[in-house]
């Protein structure tokens, strides 16, 4: 019992006297130091979500087509621009968001691409040029900087689900063949 009572961080007790408050500074600190771990976890989580989202492209990308499209702006090249930053900051963004996501499409069809895995390997086997090919084109759009786990994840093709007759036929000859 007295291991419960120490654990308590806050005590309370009304008694014919008044009121009185006791509380733990230790355990309150500790509790204090979990939500601060607890917030930076989340911060962490919230980063790296958005490194994956824009995968091909990084955050320092975003950041130098908005200063070119403001360095064009300011130099008389793009003048028809109205309300200067922010119109060059939105345009940026817009231009940037369509690149990345021309190369999420574009990854997501060479990657239903399965012709590499039916060719030969070993000493002597040649590569076909269409697998070459393909290589070449998924290292260029991956982009230099390395991926993190789940950075592919919104360029994978969708994989097809069997019908509902095919799944009940192989779940009912699969129980068949177990009995």
């Amino acid at each position: 019992m007295a291991e419960a009572h120490s654990a308590v961080a806050f005590q309370f007790s009304i008694t014919h006297e008044g009121w009185d408050v006791n509380f733990d500074r230790e355990v309150l600190h500790l509790v204090w130091q979990s939500g601060i771990r607890s917030w930076k976890k989340r911060l962490a989580r919230f980063k790296n979500s958005i490194k994956n989202g824009v995968y091909p492209a990084s955050l320092q990308s975003l950041w130098a087509m908005v200063a070119i499209i403001a360095a064009l702006h300011f130099t008389g090249v793009w003048p028809t621009l109205q309300w200067q930053v922010v119109s060059c900051t939105v345009l940026g963004i817009a231009l940037w968001l369509t690149v990345i996501y021309f190369i999420r499409y574009t990854l997501k069809l060479l990657f239903i691409y399965k012709g590499w895995m039916y060719e030969e390997r070993g000493k002597g086997r040649v590569i076909s040029n269409r697998t070459k090919l393909w290589v070449l084109m998924v290292k260029a759009l991956s982009g230099a900087s390395s991926p993190l786990l789940y950075s592919f994840q919104g360029s994978l093709p969708r994989l097809p689900l069997p019908s509902v007759q095919e799944t009940m036929k192989r779940v009912c000859n699969t129980k068949l063949t177990h009995f």
